[in-house]
This record gives C-alpha cells, sequence and structure tokens, in this order.
C-alpha cells in the first residue's frame, strides 16, 4: 500500500479524531482554570485540577493498556472520547469542589486512553517505514488543535459564558467518538500478548542508567511541558487578562512551535538529541523569569513567546531519544515505560507549582519549577550519553 493509501485511509479513523480531539484539549486546559476561578474559587484549586488531570492520565497509562488490549483499539480510543466527552458535561453542569475533582481525574484518564488506543492502531494499519510521517501529520493536527482551540474556545466563553463552550468542546469528543465508530475497524491485540505486570519492574531494573540519566532529563522537560498551558493562563488572569485574549495567546503560541517543528527536527537529526532537549528546556525555565519579573502584557507576551520556542526547540526529542535508547527485543516494554516516566513529569509540573502556590505564591513556585527543570537538563547533559550516536552513519 502506498503512503497515499494509507493517510486516506486514516484520515476518518484517525487524522480527523484527532484533530477534534485536540481542539477539546487544549481550549479545556485554558478555558478549566479560569472556569473554576469564575466560579468563586482561588487560582490554588485552578491549578490543582490541571494537575489532578495529569494524575488521571499517569494513573490509566498502564491499565488503559490492558484495557485496549481486552476491547480493541476501536473501542478504546470510542471509550476514551465518550470519557472526555462525560468530563467536560461534569464539569458544566456541577460546581461543587469533589465533581470538579473527579471530572478532572476522568478527563485525565480519557486522554490516556484514546492515546494509547490510537497510536496502538496507527501501529497496526501502517507499515514500519510509513509510522514516522504518520505520527507527524498527527503531530501537525494536534498544534493545529492547540491553535484553533484556545482562541476558538476563549471567544465562544466571553461572548456567550463558560458552559457553553464546555458543552461544544464536549460535542466535539463525541463527534470524535461517531467518528471512530462509523470509520475504525477494531484490531484486537492477538492471543497471549497483552502486557505482564511484572516487565514494568524488569524493564526499570535493566536499564537502570538509561531512566536515572535520559530519563532526568526527559521529567525535566516534562515538567515544564506539563505546566506551560496552566502557567500561561495563571499569568494572563494576574494581569487581568479576559478568557478570549488569552486564548488568543495561547494560540500565537502552538503558532510559534508549529513553526520551530522542523528547525528543531533538524538540529535534533544533525547535531544529537540532547542539544534541543536541553536548551529547550532552559528557554522554558528563562520565561518563567521574565513573566515573574515583568507582570505586563509586554512582559507576558515576551514571557509566554520564548516558553514556546523552547518547547517548539523541543518537539519529538522525547520519543526520538526513547526510540534511540530502546532494547531491540524490549522495545515496547521500554517505550511503555518510558512514557509513564515521562508523564510523571508531564503530572508533576502543575502539581508542583500547585504545591507551593499556597506557600509562595505563583510567582515563587514558578520560579522553583524552572530550577527544578533546569538542575535536571544540566545533570543530564552532564551524565547521559548521547542517544543518537547510538545508531551511526553508514
Amino acid at each position: 500500500m502506498s503512503i497515499g493509501q494509507t493517510f486516506r485511509q486514516l484520515l476518518f479513523p484517525v487524522f480527523l479524531p484527532t484533530l477534534l480531539s485536540f481542539i477539546s484539549l487544549r481550549a479545556s486546559l485554558v478555558l478549566l482554570p479560569l472556569y473554576v476561578i469564575n466560579q468563586g474559587y482561588g487560582p490554588t484549586l485552578a491549578g490543582l485540577i490541571i494537575s489532578i488531570r495529569g494524575i488521571g492520565m499517569l494513573c490509566a497509562d498502564v491499565p488503559g493498556g490492558f484495557l485496549v488490549s481486552k476491547i480493541g483499539d476501536k473501542w478504546g480510543m470510542i471509550t476514551g472520547h465518550l470519557m472526555a466527552g462525560l468530563a467536560l458535561i461534569l464539569f458544566a453542569l456541577f460546581e461543587q469542589r469533589g465533581m470538579f475533582v473527579g471530572a478532572a481525574l476522568i478527563s485525565g484518564a480519557a486522554f490516556a486512553v484514546m492515546m494509547l488506543a490510537r497510536l496502538s492502531y496507527v501501529g497496526e494499519k501502517c507499515e514500519a517505514h510509513e509510522r514516522g510521517r504518520v505520527i507527524a501529520s498527527m503531530a501537525s493536527l494536534q498544534r493545529i488543535g492547540g491553535i484553533l482551540g484556545p482562541l476558538g474556545g476563549g471567544l465562544i466563553a466571553t461572548w456567550y459564558g463558560f458552559v457553553p463552550a464546555l458543552y461544544l468542546l464536549a460535542l466535539l469528543s463525541l463527534l470524535s467518538a461517531l467518528t471512530i465508530f462509523v470509520y475504525c475497524d477494531n484490531n484486537l491485540a492477538p492471543e497471549g500478548e497483552t502486557a505482564q505486570s511484572h516487565a514494568f519492574i524488569a524493564t526499570i531494573k535493566a536499564n537502570r542508567a538509561v531512566f536515572s540519566t535520559s530519563g532526568a532529563g526527559a521529567i525535566g522537560l516534562m515538567c515544564m511541558r506539563g505546566a506551560s498551558p496552566l502557567l500561561i493562563t495563571l499569568f494572563g488572569n494576574a494581569i487581568a487578562l479576559s478568557a478570549a485574549q488569552i486564548g488568543f495567546f495561547a494560540s500565537m503560541t502552538t503558532i510559534l512551535e508549529f513553526v520551530m517543528f522542523l528547525p528543531g527536527g533538524y538540529i535534533m537529526d544533525r547535531w544529537g538529541r540532547k542539544n534541543t532537549l536541553i536548551p529547550g528546556t532552559l528557554f522554558m525555565a528563562f520565561s518563567l523569569v521574565i513573566l515573574v519579573l515583568f507582570p505586563s502584557l509586554e512582559g507576558y507576551v515576551a514571557g509566554i513567546l520564548l516558553m514556546a520556542l523552547g518547547n517548539g526547540l523541543a518537539t519529538g526529542v522525547i520519543m526520538s531519544i526513547g526510540s534511540d535508547l530502546a532494547p531491540e527485543k524490549s522495545r515496547g516494554q521500554f517505550l511503555g515505560v518510558w512514557r509513564f516516566v515521562c508523564d510523571l513529569g508531564f503530572t508533576g509540573g502543575p502539581l508542583f507549582v500547585t504545591g507551593l502556590m499556597g506557600v509562595c505564591g505563583l510567582a515563587g513556585s514558578s520560579l522553583a519549577l524552572g530550577a527544578l527543570a533546569s538542575g535536571l537538563v544540566i545533570y543530564m547533559g552532564i551524565y547521559a550519553p548521547e542517544s543518537l550516536k547510538r545508531h551511526p552513519e553508514k
């Protein structure tokens, strides 16, 4: 099958649901903290909601794999999108703190299940030489969703209110589920191919050096990446920007990330993975210094654009390092654990900010996060080998 036929085959089962789901996801990452604040709660709870969503994602990584292996890729994707829609409806219907927490957990678990099922489906439907282009196309659609979602969601929330915006985002998730139901084939794992619980511990033990060096740098980057949507929202709210304005600026950062995709990939393949991960993370960390020292519109724009520059520079580096380092005989197990470790950082970033916010405020907690992430990637730079060298040129 040609690459053109593969793309046509995946248009409705994969590409369209990816776009719709990431419009909903990226809009909700901006709107939900503002919605919680609008309901009379403080920024600490607003940050906690995003952190709890990450915890739901982290907790669902391993059991989500078991679920997808049992019910198949199609029903795994459908289940994830239905859960995402349900979470947004719960946010819109109820205003209690406990319901916000429960909905955030469901939202995170939904994302983990849908992504695991989608990647499994792509792996099944694509030849090995096609997967890179297909996954790169998915990544570009995710970024388009990151442009359209915050901008459109912010405008709707400003014009019509947060509740109609949340219902619209839920509808996008349900439309994704319907598209998958109509167009997607169901792929079940071959008999006896399901994951085993002991493989998780065994993989960590066998690759202890990798996870303690390269893994540290990956956690540093993912801490910044996980916290960045929350920080963009909270710093925007701190200088009294509206939901529409914050959504506009969040969309602008995604455009810059999209522009940096190609130069970041070139640097990564030409000069090594560490030469994108380390400077990308340090740029993001320094952006927090700008946001703290210059609490104005100009400082806000400069800070979030530098944050986007660093994030875009490091696009794709996490999975590239994982792919470089994965042992041939246990590639799938290693990449599953690598994803879990990276999700620890993605979840820990907003949780770290939220936990310190009550003690030292938004400024102090942000600077502490930047210092932690910088320390982790510098440690990686000193002690981790360059993973690209494992595959010398022929």
